[in-house]
């Protein structure tokens, strides 16, 4: 997973010693570390990735327009001097690596496949005079309360959508490790439906 922030760049010693100060959001601080890599791109180059290292998490907080940041400074190698004081770049800092993990896009943890609409009964003119009956509200398990880690995603099986229930772990906001052995690698996973309008 990693957390993407905008940086400022801000002198240290020398110009080939540079930190970047990275404005982390107060949801995402109780996840970077001392230690921790990172990479960073700015405009200037935007084919190159730069590498660097997070050496400190600030304890006071930043707070612009009712927004709360934490600073936190990450240590780079400027050796070639193509990076200068005072650029704006987009930084990335790894906070947790899974190797060999089964993702799927998020999206398909998001999908259901459409109803079929259900045809309309003609109960008459009493059908419409009488009220109708409030449909009593689903009750949720509590063990489904309980499984915050539980999710589904859907497959074609013989050209009809299945349902399969998963076991989520990691996510970095774009895919999400699936734990267990429910989703074989490889397995193609329902992200949405083709609409066709009428033929013109």
């Amino acid at each position: 997973a990693s957390l993407q922030t905008p940086v400022l760049f801000t002198l240290a010693e020398n110009l080939a010693q540079m930190q970047l100060k990275v404005a982390v959001d107060e949801a995402d601080v109780g996840q970077v570390a001392e230690g921790q890599g990172a990479s960073f791109t700015v405009d200037a180059y935007p084919d190159r990735d730069f590498p660097a290292t997070l050496t400190q998490v600030r304890y006071f907080p930043e707070t612009v327009d009712g927004v709360v940041t934490y600073g936190t400074l990450l240590a780079l190698d400027n050796a070639d001097l193509s990076l200068r004081p005072g650029m704006t770049a987009t930084a990335e800092v790894l906070v947790r690596e899974v190797q060999g993990a089964v993702l799927v896009p998020n999206a398909a943890l998001r999908f259901n496949p459409p109803k079929a609409a259900a045809p309309k009964s003609s109960g008459g003119l009493v059908a419409m005079l009488l009220p109708r009956r409030t449909p009593e509200p689903k009750r949720i398990p509590e063990a489904s309360k309980r499984a915050a880690k539980l999710g589904k995603v859907w497959v074609l099986r013989d050209g009809v959508p299945a349902q399969l229930e998963v076991r989520t772990g990691a996510t970095d906001g774009i895919s999400t490790q699936i734990l267990g052995d429910t989703l074989a690698p490889g397995t193609q996973v329902l992200v949405d439906v083709e609409r066709r309008g009428p033929k013109p």
